[in-house]
């Protein structure tokens, strides 16, 4: 059983089977994803990172119950890349909270990536790319342990 089946399972389920209201299940489904972010280590940024993510999914249940409630069918040709470059692009600015060594390097990059003058480049790739991009001053920390006893010897 994989952690995202037994959130599911044990977690998310029973909480949102315990009422019935959409905010309710929003609540549960919130408190499920910061679970997941605590699992993963227990910090602040882990807890922001599931948070964040928990927001994220709440407000999509929403956009989708509000195009059923109004009837409203955007045109595929323009939802699709859309839809898919928001995602894109949230997703990837939550990986600064995943990747952050301490909560004031998160907010840096938070800054960083959101200001007018960021570009593509900065935000896409430097700023949360696995490779180890030092857009926002993000590296992994072995990186900086290793050149410190080099610059030390």
């Amino acid at each position: 059983m994989s952690l995202s089946f037994w959130i599911r399972d044990y977690i998310f389920l029973p909480l949102a089977m315990l009422r019935r209201e959409v905010w309710w299940r929003n609540l549960a489904l919130l408190v499920a994803m910061i679970l997941f972010g605590l699992w993963h280590k227990a910090t602040v940024l882990f807890l922001l990172w599931g948070c964040y993510h928990g927001v994220l999914l709440v407000l999509h249940r929403q956009l989708q119950r509000m195009q059923r409630k109004f009837d409203w069918e955007p045109a595929a040709r323009f939802w699709i890349p859309v839809s898919w470059m928001a995602t894109m692009l949230l997703i990837n600015l939550g990986w600064i909270f995943f990747r952050a060594n301490s909560l004031p390097e998160a907010v840096r990059c938070c800054r960083l990536s959101c200001r007018p003058r960021a570009t593509v480049r900065t935000f896409w790739w430097e700023s949360v790319s696995i490779g180890g991009g030092d857009g926002c001053g993000i590296r992994d920390r072995g990186v900086r342990e290793r050149r410190t006893r080099t610059l030390l010897q």
